[in-house]
């Protein structure tokens, strides 16, 4: 990860530098520019800004580098092997011990880090903060109602 500061003459201004959230926080930018909707964080893998606003930050981090917004990074596959006979490769998840398609290019482990935010946040004892209970839903849980049967009241 770079540690330079980011060029941006544009930006001078709204340029500040953030700590991280720990010591082993691989997903805080540590730039950020811009003000209110226009804020964009930098990747320092990359060297390149993402919009905070939009998600697109988010998105990279977690699809192109594999590191969730806790600051942890994934576990990588337990295992890998050729799919096919083809130039392609799958992984074996340690989360579910399923092979997941990897995929083979420039973004060929964008399937298995989708695969993973899901699979390794159902089966993570708790979450970030340790209360267990970052991937449970906020929203109650809808009922399910019978319909209405009218009856024949005298």
């Amino acid at each position: 990860m770079s540690n330079v500061a980011p060029n941006s003459p544009e930006y001078d201004s709204t340029l500040h530098e953030q700590a991280p959230r720990s010591p082993n926080d691989l997903y805080t930018a540590q730039w950020v520019r811009g003000e209110r909707t226009t804020r964009a964080g930098w990747c320092g893998y990359c060297c390149t800004w993402y919009r905070l606003k939009d998600s697109a930050y988010w998105y990279h981090m977690n699809y192109t580098h594999g590191i969730s917004s806790s600051g942890t990074q994934y576990q990588a596959p337990i295992s890998l092997r050729q799919f096919r006979s083809s130039s392609e490769l799958e992984g074996l998840c340690p989360g579910c011990n399923q092979w997941i398609l990897i995929g083979r290019g420039v973004r060929c482990r964008t399937g298995y880090y989708r695969h993973a935010y899901k699979c390794h946040g159902k089966h993570s004892k708790s979450s970030s903060e340790g209360n267990g209970t970052r991937f449970k839903s906020g929203s109650p849980k809808k009922a399910n109602a019978k319909p209405l049967i009218p009856r024949n009241v005298l």
